[in-house]
């Protein structure tokens, strides 16, 4: 996919940036990657309440292959391409794509200001 092709895949929901990532490229939005384009596809971001979601509309997990040479699967689910064209299931996509971003964010500002807290108690 094209920088514009990815722009505009999210272009009426929210703006975001596109960058450079581990031979293929992250989408970000509001400061949290939402989305991972590897090969000319696109990945939105799933966690464990919405991987269900992802996996009952046929999407592919996005993996590759360590250095050790076993595969990782990360949670990153393929939008099918049958996706593009339905601009309802669009919505639904790029809707749990950026829900999951903002939980995961609001669980590491947590994570962090708790460990500050433990620091300062020591």
């Amino acid at each position: 996919m094209t920088t514009e092709e990815l722009v505009s895949f999210f272009a009426p929901h929210l703006s975001v940036s596109i960058r450079n990532m581990f031979g293929g490229r992250s989408v970000h939005a509001e400061g949290l990657i939402v989305a991972l384009e590897a090969g000319g596809d696109l990945y939105l971001k799933a966690d464990k309440s919405t991987q269900s979601f992802f996996i009952d509309l046929g999407c592919q997990p996005l993996t590759y292959e360590r250095r050790s040479g076993a595969t990782a699967t990360l949670r990153y689910y393929r939008v099918p391409d049958h996706v593009y064209a339905n601009e309802r299931l669009k919505n639904q996509f790029v809707a749990a794509a950026i829900a999951i971003a903002k939980r995961g964010s609001a669980g590491r500002e947590l994570a962090k200001r708790l460990a500050q807290r433990r620091a300062r108690a020591r």
